[in-house]
């Protein structure tokens, strides 16, 4: 017998359909204070001990985008954080001095002054806690 292929459909709908629509009786509570870690970030991130000034934002501009920095004096922070890509390089991994590929991606710098933990592994930590408790 040949089943037509709107047949298929029709059973997946019957099969799926029954479920939907039904209401979930559980709340779930979340903690007002822990919503604060996800409210829009402010357009300039002030801090009150290091107030911004027109001269250090012109300073870091220029230090930004200055190759003699580095080492072979050819890369900038901008090389890998580029402000015309979202502060990334798009790579699954960086290019560093001399062409080498590091271990991981350049992370955004957007909103950079904000973040609180930078590189954080886990497993680094686990590691030097096992080897401290030893």
């Amino acid at each position: 017998m040949k089943h037509h292929p709107f047949s298929y459909v029709l059973l997946l709908l019957s099969i799926s359909l029954p479920g939907c629509g039904t209401k979930t009786t559980s709340k779930t509570e979340i903690d007002p204070e822990f919503l604060q870690n996800f409210k829009v970030a402010p357009v300039v991130m002030e801090s009150g001990k290091n107030q911004l000034s027109e001269e250090k934002i012109a300073l870091g501009r220029m230090l930004y985008y200055d190759e003699r920095l580095s080492k072979s004096q050819t890369v900038s922070c901008n090389s890998c954080h580029a402000l015309d890509r979202y502060g990334v390089d798009n790579e699954p991994t960086s290019t560093g001095f001399k062409g080498q590929k590091g271990g991981r991606n350049a992370p955004t710098v957007y909103y950079a002054a904000g973040h609180v933990v930078q590189f954080w592994m886990a497993a680094l930590r686990t590691w030097k806690r096992r080897r401290r408790d030893r």
